[in-house]
C-alpha cells in the first residue's frame, strides 16, 4: 500500500520542530545537532519518502525543539496493494 508523499512544506506545518536549524539552548556542549529536515532530504534522495510526521506536545519554552517522528516508505519496496516497507 503506497501512501502519498508529504512535501517539506507540509512537514513543517504539521511538525515545525523538524525544521530546527540549531539545538535548544540548554543542551550540553557534548550534544551534536543534526537537522531533521536535512536528513529527510537525504533519505528522499535515496528513494525514501516521508508519509507521516508527529510531534510531541511540550512546555512552552521548548516549542520548536520537541521530539518528533517521521515515517518513510521506499518507492521500490511496495509489496502488493496492501503492504509496504516503512521506516521510522
Amino acid at each position: 500500500m503506497q501512501t502519498q508523499a508529504i512535501t517539506n512544506t507540509d512537514i513543517l506545518e504539521q511538525a515545525p520542530s523538524i525544521g530546527a536549524v540549531t539545538p535548544f539552548h540548554e543542551v550540553s556542549g557534548k550534544y551534536s545537532f543534526l537537522s531533521t529536515i536535512q536528513v529527510v532530504d537525504l533519505l528522499r534522495d535515496q528513494g525514501w519518502f516521508p508519509t507521516k510526521v508527529e510531534e510531541m506536545q511540550t512546555r512552552n519554552e521548548k516549542i520548536g525543539f520537541q521530539k518528533h517522528m517521521v515515517r518513510f516508505q521506499h518507492r521500490d519496496l511496495v509489496i502488493g496493494s496492501n503492504e509496504a516497507v516503512e521506516k521510522e
